[in-house]
């Protein structure tokens, strides 16, 4: 066999070298599945619920409703999406609306160290310091670097 038909028909080594760097990859989430292969209730809104997020951190009310309209409806089960949401609407003051919304996304993504984080952050401005506790416990539980939830527990403390 000539070099060029080597080049065109890999060997059985190759083959399996190759898949497993494909998988070692794929495991380790540096190559991404293609985008209509993706499943899930996140599948491809996570990039526009992190520019919400940023909006939100921003105080950019309207840009982060603006990001998060199309999402409401077609990604109604993904924790990014209704943590953002919950985030918006405690902001502008739909209690009601921001405690539901903070509840299910924690439902919906109970491993989520943020969004327990943000639920705290929830609760202290409602001046409910043992749910904060509570949630920023939680949240500190599973990541205990999560920033948010080191900002409601300083701010549980100083208080």
């Amino acid at each position: 066999m000539s070099a060029a038909d080597e080049r065109r028909h890999p060997t059985g080594r190759q083959v399996v070298v190759g898949l497993l760097v494909g998988v070692v990859l794929l495991g380790s989430g540096h190559v991404a599945a293609p985008e209509g292969v993706r499943k899930g209730p996140c599948a491809g809104a996570n990039p526009a619920a992190q520019a919400a997020a940023k909006a939100l951190d921003r105080c950019r009310w309207s840009d982060a409703e603006r990001l998060l309209q199309p999402l409401i409806a077609s990604q109604p089960d993904c924790g990014s999406v209704v943590l953002a949401l919950a985030r918006l609407r405690a902001a502008r003051g739909e209690v009601a609306e921001a405690e539901r919304l903070f509840s299910r996304a924690t439902s919906i993504a109970p491993d989520d160290a943020v969004a327990h984080a943000h639920f705290a952050q929830y609760w202290l401005s409602r001046g409910q310091p043992a749910r904060a506790d509570y949630e920023a416990a939680l949240a500190l539980s599973l990541d205990p670097r999560c920033t948010e939830a080191l900002v409601a527990r300083g701010r549980l403390l100083s208080g």
